[in-house]
């Protein structure tokens, strides 16, 4: 089971972008969980725009490349394969000296193995780069999952009423998470679902503090744009995240996203000799 967890290299590039949970999505809530049934109508009509639980369900193993961009230039770039049912997971970016590096490890036991310019490291000196990139997945993923989350585990839902922001029309759902709910659970979000559309196409987060309490002040607000149906699968998934308001101007981008219902035979096979 994945957990909420923040990534440290996002943090040191963007200055403590979001990261949430990853969870199964038809796990049974966690009981004492508040949730609205106003919010669930909200979530359950999201999903179903976005192709429907069922197919998204069916998605086996995800590929995708997540990329900051801030200010035109790209600040981060990770490619990612995921089996989702059995949890292997592959990582090719590069460290903090920008040296080629790759991760191959299960994401239930958190075991694997690192090469760094090809060279296969020991155990101990690989243990650091595993943690990274299991934190880099879950931060990773839910950028680009996120509105498919809302009724995991330890979420909690409350519809905050209609609200219309530059002329659009939305359901505004506010979440939390049950203390204990992973690493952060600290987080809110504020999901913006158009009536039109029913889809996400912003979200305002605010993430705990250091000291793991929640955090105050205005909260992020991205927008969720570009979303385009995933070949092969019957789901929609935004691509493109633009932050709004003063200060640098930062996206968050997939440009490369192509899922199988399937197992694949060769992605996380170790580099030859």
């Amino acid at each position: 089971m994945l957990r909420k967890s923040r990534s440290p290299v996002l943090r040191a590039a963007m200055a403590g972008l979001a990261a949430a949970a990853v969870l199964p999505l038809l796990a049974a809530p966690i009981a004492g969980v508040e949730r609205d049934p106003k919010a669930v109508e909200v979530a359950q009509r999201t999903m179903e725009a976005m192709g429907g639980r069922k197919a998204f369900d069916a998605v086996r193993v995800l590929r995708f490349r997540f990329v900051v961009d801030r200010d035109g230039k790209d600040v981060v770039s990770r490619s990612h394969v995921w089996d989702r049912f059995d949890g292997r997971y592959r990582l090719e970016t590069t460290t903090s000296e920008g040296k080629p590096l790759l991760v191959l490890m299960n994401t239930g036991d958190r075991k694997g193995d690192v090469w760094v310019e090809g060279r296969k490291l020991p155990p101990e000196a690989a243990a650091p780069y595993l943690e990274q990139a299991y934190g880099s997945l879950i931060n990773d993923s839910y950028w680009l999952l996120m509105p498919w989350k809302w009724l995991d585990p330890g979420v909690e839902l409350t519809y905050q009423g209609e609200k219309t922001v530059d002329g659009s029309v939305y359901d505004v759902v506010h979440l939390a998470f049950a203390s204990g709910t992973g690493l952060t659970s600290g987080d809110q979000y504020w999901g913006y679902v158009s009536r039109e559309s029913a889809l996400m196409e912003r979200w305002n987060y605010l993430l705990q503090d250091d000291q793991g309490n929640p955090g105050t002040g205005a909260p992020s607000t991205f927008l969720w744009q570009n979303w385009n149906p995933v070949e092969g699968s019957g789901i929609r998934l935004s691509r493109d995240k633009v932050r709004t308001g003063d200060g640098p101007k930062i996206a968050i981008r997939f440009p490369e996203v192509t899922v199988s219902t399937g197992p694949d035979t060769t992605a996380f096979l170790p580099p030859g000799p």
